[in-house]
C-alpha cells in the first residue's frame, strides 16, 4: 500500500514568501493561495501564512500504539489478529505484532518497568497512538531525515519483532515519532 507523507513547514511573516507564493489567513476565513504573477495580491499589511510541502512516498507499514496490556488488542481496536510476538530487552516492551481485517499492521507495545523508553508515555498520556513506521531503504530514511530535519532518538538497531531486519526512530518538529524499518 503506498502512502504519502506531507511535512507542513509553517511560518508566519509579513512579507512575500519564497518564489513569491504566499497565503493569507485570517481567523475568520480559510487560507489562499497567491503567486507573484498573479494580478490580485494580498495586501501587505495582512499575515501570510508560508509554507513548504515536501512528499516522499513510502510504504506504511504499520502503527504503534502503547498499552497496559499487549496481550489485549481490544483497547485499540477488534477483530485484531495476532501475527507475532516477543519480549524486547532492549525496549524493555512486551511487543505484540496484530493484523486487522484490512491487511494493516498494528504494533502494541507494553513496557514492561520503569525502565523502557516508553514507560513516561504510558503515565503521562495513558493509552493510545505512540508512532507511525515506513518501510524504507537506508537512503530513502536518510533523504526523507534530511529534507525534513528529523532528530534520531535511537538506532538502526536489531527489529525483535522483525528478525533479521533493522529500526532506527526519528521525531519531527511537530513532535511526531517516526519509525523507519529498513530492508
Amino acid at each position: 500500500m503506498l502512502r504519502y507523507i506531507f511535512l507542513w513547514d509553517y511560518r508566519f511573516i509579513t512579507a512575500k514568501g519564497r518564489n513569491g507564493i504566499y497565503s493569507v489567513s485570517t481567523a475568520t476565513e480559510k487560507p489562499s493561495l497567491y503567486h507573484k504573477k498573479d494580478a490580485a495580491s494580498p495586501p501587505a499589511a495582512t499575515v501570510r501564512l508560508i509554507f513548504s510541502v515536501f512528499l516522499i512516498t513510502m510504504d506504511l507499514h504499520h502503527i504503534g500504539y502503547i498499552v497496559k496490556n499487549a496481550d489485549d488488542p481490544t483497547s485499540v481496536q477488534e477483530s485484531l489478529h495476532l501475527v507475532a510476538s516477543v519480549t524486547d530487552p532492549v525496549q524493555e516492551a512486551k511487543i505484540c505484532l496484530y493484523k486487522n481485517s484490512q491487511n494493516e499492521l498494528i504494533e502494541l507495545i507494553q513496557p514492561l518497568n520503569e525502565k523502557s523508553p516508553v514507560w513516561n508515555f504510558l503515565q503521562k498520556k495513558g493509552e493510545g497512538f505512540h508512532h507511525t513506521c515506513y518501510s524504507a531503504s537506508h537512503h530513502e530514511m536518510e533523504k526523507y531525515v534530511t529534507e525534513n530535519q528529523l532528530v534520531k532518538l535511537m538506532g538502526p538497531m536489531s527489529a525483535q519483532i522483525f528478525p533479521g531486519q533493522q529500526v532506527a526512530f526519528f521525531i519531527s518538529r511537530d513532535r511526531s515519532l517516526i519509525e523507519f524499518l529498513l530492508g
